[in-house]
């Protein structure tokens, strides 16, 4: 009988640290409406989200109240694209996603021929996001103040940091190593 409540406490547990995993995702999210030029809804058009790095490439539909949502992008630059029957093509690009960016745009299409193309250059989103991030690129760590320290010390110095991970040595066998 013990051993079946352990193992039921360990399942338990491995079920829910599991769930934890998936609210720590590094993508981003694109929504928004789509509207003609006197700002009605424009059901069924084609949004197409290019990452210009990778030509990594989704597609999605517009519903009947002109709104899409493309998540799980991963990080990077974009190119939307628009086509609907009846409209001109609409084009947004240079669209910068960091981690959890969660952008949201109002993209107009103008009646026109087929292959007409309206093109947006620029950030012409609107940003709502509650979360809080920060990009940790080459730059931003090569501009840390380490101050001759090593970056796992920077590590124990940042806020709610602990010694606890960081294995060290007895002092027996750091004397042996020659100071550098």
């Amino acid at each position: 009988m013990k051993n079946r409540f352990a193992i039921l406490i360990v399942l338990i547990t491995l079920f829910l640290s599991a769930l934890t995993g998936f609210a720590q995702l590094s993508t981003a999210t694109l929504s928004g409406i789509v509207v003609d030029e006197k700002e009605a809804v424009v059901p069924n058009a084609t949004i197409t989200a290019v990452n210009e790095a990778t030509r990594l490439t989704r597609k999605v539909t517009t519903n009947n109240d002109g709104y899409f949502t493309i998540p799980l992008l991963p990080p990077g630059n974009y190119t939307l694209t628009v086509e609907r029957e009846g409209f001109s093509i609409a084009r947004v690009s240079k669209v910068l996603l960091n981690v959890g960016d969660q952008r949201t745009f109002q993209i107009q299409m103008k009646v026109g021929q087929v292959g007409e193309t309206v093109e947006v250059v620029g950030d012409s989103g609107i940003e709502e996001s509650a979360a809080v991030g920060t990009v940790v690129d080459r730059q931003f760590v090569a501009n840390l103040p380490l101050n001759g320290r090593s970056f796992r010390h920077s590590l124990r110095s940042r806020q709610g940091g602990a010694d606890e991970g960081v294995r060290q040595f007895p002092r027996s066998i750091q004397r042996q190593w020659p100071a550098r």
